[in-house]
């Protein structure tokens, strides 16, 4: 008996577990009513049995994620498509604009956020707008909208806002003055925290000026992080980690603890003050006198009115954590959506100079004292005239959206405006960026018609108007004849130099592993660097490549047309070692291949003995390679390389790439008009394979003509010696 009881035993543990699994299995592999109602829609090359596009969300198309979304919805045309996650619910997306207005507007009532929506935010926003649909939503919509119209609302923003605008305008001005870089990015985040800490719980933070990330700071941006991941993992695996306390959902966790200990301090203080006058006034240090009120604040005055008013619910409490939850809503609603939206304007900006220009005369005719008084911020008056600015404002939302991808979930079964049959639960992506990317009939700030701003505006438009008013007199105005060094958009920002180390990079034509690409051209590589291409330097195509040699070397199309002759539609930076394609013997920074396997590592040395040939430059006294001095040196490396590698090959053809990226090197990578380049700017780009802080393309685009006349001269430089 004893036997059998422990033979049933083990059979009974083999089966549970066994069972576990196929249960997993089936609920993972075979497709509910919701999948196989969006079966037929098409789904991206990439789609994998059984994951599906569970490794392209998860981890292989997720630093370009929004591109790779533009991408599939160009190649379906407009038509609505379908992704599937393991474990994840049925995901259609659309990408057309009759699709955006059917779920946003049209059947707006049936596309909630959604319960996964709703519990990816609860842990941080708690009942907050950002975490609720329904009757909860309608309610608190209601209440933000009146809190959004009360004047005293708008005195604090306005209030806020001015007092930290002025302390931007010095820094930035400082910065411009002094030729010191700025991150702009990470400005505008610091900028943005201490204004809507203030708004929201009446806190003075020295974010900005102190040039400090708070403990507060740095808790709200690792939250944000991590909410990231959370949308882009299966909700098992999230869950899984929160309940074991694991990797991100500890380190959310521990910041969500951190944001509750001092909102509930700040909101529980409020509170005795609000109910408790005679504790208020005993309190040490005595708290500053405002004339604005905070969030908190102007909520239980609300509540107040409310109550006396008789009106429907106001004899229920307000409770501190209801409290906590609207202003930790506003702080992550106005926080990164202004510091992102500034930083994206000024990038712009600078890539579109006609637009800044015109910008710029806009505001000197309309804000003539934004010029002549360094203490002036305009108001909300003075910025309704301001009509390009608006449009220049709203066609950059429109390029870079402050939510790139929006998802939506199905209460109902539905069906799309295409006809697409959507069943309840189904989740609907609107992928704003790609809205931008797919309206190719709308160019840049080149609007038909543009009105002055209304009373029906945006509060956050009109005031970001005049924010960015001010920043612009301190960052891109101190001069009007050359862009202000506190900001340089080559280098600064998004185009921060990051250079991975030699054992993380992959430099040979074929599939590797590696984390890195790079190119036996230094000037390629820098462009990576900066992130001016794929950092990673791979998925390469003939216009991404071209849009950041433009951008950064203006090499005029035609040009880059004739060079990329030979390119495939698909590349790396590796790919570019083939022999003789860019890599070639004699070259000036790089061993031969018959000396090293690596073709993308350079060669100090012959850098050094490079340098060593610059001359005294007459105008400015700092040592400069000449196209006599890079002659020489290019026929030098030829007759070495003739002599010591036994496979030496100088085609025809190769002569002509290694005369060209000679003649690059001066045109290019120097200063075109002397066709000079200074020892500095040179051992930056050919060494470090790093764009210098001041450096300016050429104001002349090169051409063609250009560089086959500068070839011609080299070549006539070298055999003349």
């Amino acid at each position: 008996m004893g036997g059998s009881s422990t033979s049933s035993a083990s059979a009974l543990w083999v089966a549970l577990p066994t069972a576990a699994a196929a249960a997993v299995l089936a609920y993972l592999l075979v497709p509910d009513e919701r999948q196989r109602a969006i079966r037929r829609l098409p789904a991206p090359a990439s789609t994998l049995p059984v994951l599906g596009n569970t490794l392209d969300m998860m981890s292989l198309e997720l630093p370009r994620l929004h591109d790779w979304i533009a991408e599939q919805c160009k190649a379906f045309g407009g038509r609505t498509w379908r992704l599937q996650v393991i474990g994840a619910p049925p995901l259609v997306v659309v990408s057309s604009v009759e699709g955006f207005e059917d779920v946003l507007k049209t059947q707006f009532e049936v596309f909630d956020k959604g319960e996964r929506m709703n519990a990816i935010f609860r842990d941080v926003a708690g009942g907050g707008i950002v975490a609720v649909d329904g009757p909860q939503w309608v309610a608190q919509r209601k209440m933000l909208s009146r809190l959004f119209t009360m004047r005293a609302f708008r005195e604090t923003i306005s209030q806020c806002v001015h007092d930290y605008t002025l302390v931007l305008g010095r820094m930035l001005g400082d910065a411009a003055r002094t030729g010191v870089p700025v991150d702009f990015a990470d400005v505008m985040h610091r900028f943005s925290f201490d204004v809507f800490t203030d708004i929201a719980f009446g806190l003075q933070g020295n974010a900005l000026e102190g040039g400090e990330h708070t403990q507060f700071m740095e808790a709200m941006s690792k939250i944000v992080h991590n909410l990231e991941l959370r949308f882009h993992s299966p909700d098992w695996l999230w869950k899984l980690k929160r309940a074991l306390k694991l990797g991100s959902e500890k380190e959310l966790a521990q910041e969500v603890a951190i944001l509750d200990k001092m909102v509930f301090t700040i909101i529980n203080k409020n509170m005795e003050r609000k109910f408790n006058p005679d504790a208020a006034a005993a309190e040490w240090p005595p708290r500053p006198q405002r004339s604005t009120k905070d969030v908190v604040s102007l909520f239980l005055d609300a509540h107040d009115e409310q109550k006396a008013a008789g009106e429907e619910g106001a004899d229920t409490p307000l409770d501190a954590t209801f409290l906590r939850d609207i202003a930790v809503v506003v702080l992550l609603a106005g926080k990164d959506t202004t510091a992102w939206s500034m930083s994206w304007l000024v990038i712009m900006l600078n890539r579109n100079p006609k637009v800044e220009t015109k910008l710029r005369q806009e505001l000197r005719e309309k804000l003539p004292r934004l010029f002549s008084d360094p203490n002036y911020v305009p108001t909300m008056d003075d910025v309704e005239g301001l009509v390009y600015l608006e449009a220049v404002l709203r066609e950059n939302l429109r390029l870079n959206p402050l939510v790139p991808l929006n998802a939506k979930e199905a209460n109902r079964d539905t069906t799309l405006v295409d006809g697409t049959f959507v069943k309840k639960g189904t989740r609907v992506y609107i992928p704003a960026y790609t809205l931008a990317t797919l309206s190719n009939s709308l160019e840049m700030f080149n609007m038909s018609t543009v009105g002055a701003m209304t009373t029906t505006a945006t509060l956050s438009v009109a005031l970001t108007c005049g924010v960015i008013a001010m920043a612009l007199n301190s960052l891109l105005l101190v001069d009007d004849s050359t862009p202000s060094p506190a900001f340089h958009p080559l280098t600064s920002g998004t185009h921060e130099y990051f250079r991975p180390a030699d054992d993380q990079v992959w430099g040979l034509p074929g599939n590797s592993s590696f984390a890195y690409f790079r190119s036996p051209c230094p000037a390629l590589n820098a462009l990576a660097n900066h992130g001016h291409i794929p950092r990673d330097g791979k998925k390469l195509t003939p216009a991404i490549l071209g849009e950041g040699i433009m951008k950064v070397y203006n090499l005029d199309k035609r040009l880059l047309d004739l060079i990329f002759l030979a390119l495939p539609p698909n590349f790396t930076l590796a790919d570019l070692g083939n022999p003789n394609f860019i890599d070639h013997d004699a070259s000036l920074v790089h061993d031969d291949s018959f000396f090293q396997v690596e073709p993308f590592k350079v060669n100090t040395t012959l850098v050094d003995e490079l340098l060593s040939s610059a001359t005294v430059s007459g105008d400015h006294g700092s040592r400069v390679l000449t196209k006599h001095s890079v002659a020489r040196f290019r026929r030098r490396r030829e007759l070495e390389s003739a002599r010591e590698n036994p496979e030496f090959s100088m085609s025809a053809l190769a002569s002509f790439v290694a005369n060209g990226e000679a003649a690059f090197v001066l045109q290019g990578l120097g200063d075109f008009n002397s066709a000079t380049i200074s020892v500095e700017h040179a051992r930056s780009f050919l060494v470090d394979e790093r764009i210098p802080t001041d450096f300016q393309p050429s104001k002349t685009p090169i051409t063609i003509t250009s560089v086959l006349l500068a070839i011609a001269e080299l070549k006539l430089r070298a055999w003349l010696g």
